[in-house]
């Protein structure tokens, strides 16, 4: 019976214990857990429960709140059908969604590769609607308003939930 017990806790636990979500996971080892279930995979905002704290303030935060501020809140909140339209799956683009999307505006090779690097903000080769909302805009800065894309992003425009994932790139 001891035996048992012991090949039960060295065998049997660790393994069902990898079949288990995990915070390390990226979205394709998320879906291969799931098996022939589509499980929907959670966006890095909510995973595993954990909820982004928006303002109760229905205009969001102003430009003195450094740390909740994001200049692109607008431009989320208009560009989220679109962005559903493409079909995210658990809230990702798939790297060819969000690529074929990318290459519809236009823009040299080189000019998207910069793009993408700047917006690709966790670095996990899909794009979240915050990122996708980064790229549209920088983009538009380029199309549009003919501005040279930068080589890092101003913080105002890095979503503030992504924050701290660029502090610790560094």
């Amino acid at each position: 019976m001891i035996d048992d017990l012991d090949g039960c806790l060295q065998k049997a636990i660790p393994q069902l214990m990898e079949q288990l979500p995990s915070e390390r996971d990226t979205p394709e080892t998320l879906r291969a857990k799931g098996g022939a279930v589509d499980v929907p995979v959670p966006t890095l905002n909510s995973k595993f429960g954990k909820k982004q704290v928006d303002s109760a303030n229905p205009f969001g935060f102003s430009q003195e709140d450094e740390d909740n501020y994001w200049a692109l809140q607008d431009s989320s909140e208009r560009l989220l059908d679109s962005f559903e339209a493409l079909g995210p799956q658990g809230g990702f683009l798939s790297t060819q969604t969000a690529r074929d999307v990318l290459v519809k505006t236009g823009l040299t090779k080189d000019q998207l590769r910069q793009i993408w690097n700047l917006s690709d903000i966790d670095k996990d080769g899909y794009f979240d609607h915050h990122e996708y909302v980064v790229a549209m805009f920088l983009c538009d800065a380029v199309i549009q308003k003919g501005r040279p894309i930068p080589s890092e992003l101003p913080i105002s425009v890095i979503p503030p939930s992504k924050r701290a994932l660029l502090n610790r790139q560094f």
